[in-house]
């Protein structure tokens, strides 16, 4: 209960269902390459702040990180989220996941976020991506300079201010103010 962080020994392939559940000393985690598979609630409930998904996994069950209040950001490859049984089971303090590779080939809610702020960022020269939105999710090129700030109005409405002005993109109705995803409610 008194470890600060973990480092999973070379050689490991599997982490089983809910193997560091509680952990709530944890503030971080190093998952090495090799690991090949991550059962469900792997990791309930533990406060680290970030985490790196080696390309190795090709198995992810279900609510991986569900309770980790504490989670601001994932790396993880194209091939592991194609292999994810549901979705991460963040919490809405992830701000983004950052995709290596293509976009994947998925028709779920594969990152489970509540953050209206949540951005996927993907690599440049990798294919499938359709700006504005993927999945619902808003997107952006992994390492460009971003000196905005975009959000969801909508079902398919996208605001951003930039150098002062509003700008909103889409179709369909907009959220009002109460929702919390107005433009307004980020610059009252």
């Amino acid at each position: 209960s008194n470890l600060p962080f973990f480092d999973i020994p070379e050689g490991i392939t599997r982490i089983g269902d809910s193997a560091f559940t509680d952990c709530d000393s944890f503030t971080s985690l190093t998952i090495p390459e090799g690991v090949e598979y991550i059962g469900d609630d792997a990791f309930r409930s533990i406060p680290i702040t970030s985490v790196t998904i080696p390309s190795t996994v090709t198995y992810m069950g279900s609510d991986v990180f569900v309770f980790c209040d504490e989670l601001k950001n994932v790396t993880m490859h194209t091939s592991t989220i194609e292999g994810m049984e549901d979705y991460l089971g963040t919490s809405k303090t992830l701000t983004y996941v950052h995709v290596i590779g293509d976009a994947p080939q998925v028709d779920t809610d594969v990152f489970g976020h509540t953050n209206e702020d949540f951005i996927v960022f993907y690599d440049e020269g990798t294919s499938g991506w359709e700006q504005p939105l993927w999945r619902k999710y808003i997107i952006e090129i992994w390492g460009k300079d971003y000196s905005e700030k975009t959000g969801i109005c909508g079902e398919n409405l996208i605001w951003t201010i930039k150098d002062g002005t509003l700008t909103i993109s889409g179709t369909g109705a907009m959220d009002s103010y109460s929702e919390g995803t107005a433009p307004r409610y980020y610059y009252r």
